[in-house]
């Protein structure tokens, strides 16, 4: 840590360096990190009336975010806008300077937030700055991605950050943004549980993977083990199965999810066995459960899954069937499912290719019924090819991200504070 210095020494020094090289030369972040957000000058003038936000962008951030998390009601709104005022005008080169202590900006906008009661403050400004500072074509994780993900969720803002979360994350690069194995586990946790809101299953399955698959020094964290929860839900609404975990991934996640949450386990039982009526018990039983974790309502999804997968299986016996023997088929006694529902199934299952058939109508005795018909009783199932190889693309892209958080867990373990607390457990 740099000695102390005071404000006017801090400004003379920002106003007297005029080039992104001479700012690199210069020990400016450490002795900014000393003011401990000290305001005023010594004749009791504003830093921020001195600097201009895109020249001396990175003395101004450490000003304008320390006076945000000072701010009251009344200072809020006016300090929010300067603030999104600079992330938009800011120079980008001088704040990836300031490396971890650009995490400033998002505590200072989530305080704003805070003040005024509003969590979609946070949004607009944080998929900007994300934006300014990351390639489309080769997306950085920033210390910004997951409060972004966060936020949305706070707000049920759940369509906003998916221009963000649609661009994978291929870099992780610790130095440049201070990001660290938490945030990447955070992000992808998050931006899961966005997906689920918007129904894009098998983007959240591989965020999911993403989590669970990162590797650690550490024993599973906690928010692992929240992720393979949704895995096992998720898991089986898009594939009708469980998914078995990649061989790079130790599964032991999987024996301490069963030891801890074994309400899930049981859902999975009764999926397993196509018992709709243990599924439905399992529900009732476990409701508690489920509402407590946030997922019930996900978890009801495996009922119309469940029978999703029944029609699927029709198509390995039959190459025609009426409507209404596929209702008599798919139904339980204590659990019918109605022919119209039944049909806005079938339908949507063809719209999103899961199912090859049509469904038309035909006459018999001047009566129109409906005939579902499965085009390849072989591709109707849900494990095509077309499926193995997206797995294994989405596997190579986790096995590539793991690389870089390997080195990054890597660095961490070999810390003597890490060793030590370790050595002592």
């Amino acid at each position: 840590m740099a000695p102390p210095v005071d404000v006017d020494t801090v400004i003379g020094t920002l106003l007297s360096i005029t080039s992104i090289s001479d700012l690199r030369g210069h020990d400016v972040c450490q002795q900014l990190e000393t003011l401990n957000d000290q305001q005023l000058t010594s004749n009791g003038c504003q830093p921020l009336q001195v600097l201009t936000p895109s020249q001396h962008s990175l003395g101004y951030l450490y000003f304008i975010t320390a006076a945000c998390r000072k701010a009251d009601e009344t200072a809020a709104q006016e300090l929010y806008f300067m603030l999104v005022q600079f992330i938009h005008g800011a120079d980008i080169d001088q704040l990836k300077l300031a490396g971890k202590q650009m995490n400033r900006i998002s505590l200072a906008l989530e305080h704003l937030a805070e003040v005024q009661g509003n969590p979609m403050l946070v949004l607009a400004p944080l998929r900007t700055l994300i934006e300014r500072l990351t390639d489309a074509d080769e997306p950085v994780l920033t210390p910004f991605h997951s409060v972004l993900a966060k936020h949305a969720l706070l707000s049920k803002m759940y369509k906003y950050p998916l221009p963000i979360l649609n661009n994978y994350i291929i870099e992780v690069d610790p130095k440049m943004y201070g990001t660290s194995i938490q945030d990447y586990l955070e992000y992808h946790y998050y931006g899961a549980v966005v997906f689920i809101g918007n129904k894009l299953f098998a983007k959240a399955f591989d965020f999911l993977l993403l989590v669970i698959a990162a590797p650690q020094q550490k024993a599973f964290s906690a928010i692992q083990l929240e992720s393979y929860k949704r895995f096992i839900l998720v898991s089986l609404i898009l594939f009708g199965s469980l998914k078995t975990l990649p061989k790079y991934v130790p599964h032991v996640i999987e024996k301490l999810c069963r030891k801890r949450h074994p309400a899930y386990f049981q859902l999975l039982q009764a999926f397993q066995d196509d018992n709709m009526n243990s599924l439905n018990r399992t529900l009732q039983t476990q409701q508690q459960t489920f509402s407590n974790d946030g997922l019930f309502g996900l978890a009801k999804q495996l009922k119309n899954a469940l029978y999703r997968k029944r029609i699927q299986n029709l198509a390995n016996v039959y190459c025609k069937i009426y409507l209404k023997d596929v209702v008599k088929s798919i139904s339980h006694r204590a659990h019918p499912i109605a022919a119209p529902a039944a049909e806005i199934m079938i339908l949507d299952m063809i719209h999103k290719q899961e199912l090859r058939a049509q469904l038309s109508t035909v006459m018999m005795n001047n009566t129109p019924l409906k005939l579902l018909t499965f085009q390849d009783s072989q591709d109707a199932k849900r494990d095509t090819p077309k499926d193995h190889a997206t797995l294994y693309a989405r596997l190579l892209a986790t096995m590539s991200a793991n690389t870089r958080l390997s080195a990054m867990d890597k660095s961490e373990g070999l810390d003597k504070g890490f060793q030590t607390k370790v050595q002592t457990k």
